[in-house]
């Protein structure tokens, strides 16, 4: 249970919303906690670039970093700095020592991963954007709400859940 009491219904939210980071970047990539099929990994590499969080490679290393060195100097999260630097503080404010050291080179000789990498900007402007959009406009006409609430709405309240754990978990 959270400090807060919070916890479940953000679950909620994030796993039925979330599933690219959910499944893939923080279970398949991060944990390597299961084997997925090339489809399922591209699926997974395209629903993650709709939820904005960065490449699989950038956001698969912050993890690790945070298990390897949790709520010391060296975790790009570290909870012993305050409530906000694991909820938005480490991502506007540039470290001022490199974060702890991690391999991935798992990730680079993945084709799916790479291919993510290259391509991350005009994933996430089609998956993020331009396809919800597409469903609101060519679904029901409604081409303005599909781009502002499915699109960038989404967008700004997955971040907030999801950036909301860490800091959360941690007291």
């Amino acid at each position: 249970m959270s400090a807060f009491g919070l916890g479940t219904s953000e679950r909620r939210v994030k796993y039925r919303y979330d599933p690219g980071v959910t499944a893939g970047y923080h279970r398949l990539w991060a944990h390597r906690s299961y084997n997925a099929t090339k489809p399922l990994e591209c699926v997974l590499a395209l629903l993650a670039a709709a939820a904005v969080q960065g490449p699989i490679v950038w956001w698969v290393r912050g993890h690790r970093a945070h298990h390897r060195y949790t709520d010391t100097d060296l975790d790009p999260y570290n909870a012993r700095r305050g409530f906000l630097w694991p909820h938005i503080g480490w991502i506007i404010v540039k470290p001022r020592r490199p974060h702890g050291k991690v391999d991935v080179n798992d990730l680079k000789k993945n084709a799916i991963v790479m291919w993510q990498l290259r391509h991350y900007l005009r994933l996430v402007l089609v998956m993020a954007v331009a396809f919800p959009t597409l469903v609101a406009g060519v679904g029901w006409g409604d081409w303005k709400g599909g781009c502002v609430y499915a699109g960038f709405l989404k967008i700004v309240i997955l971040q907030h859940v999801s950036v909301f754990y860490t800091p959360n978990a941690h007291y």
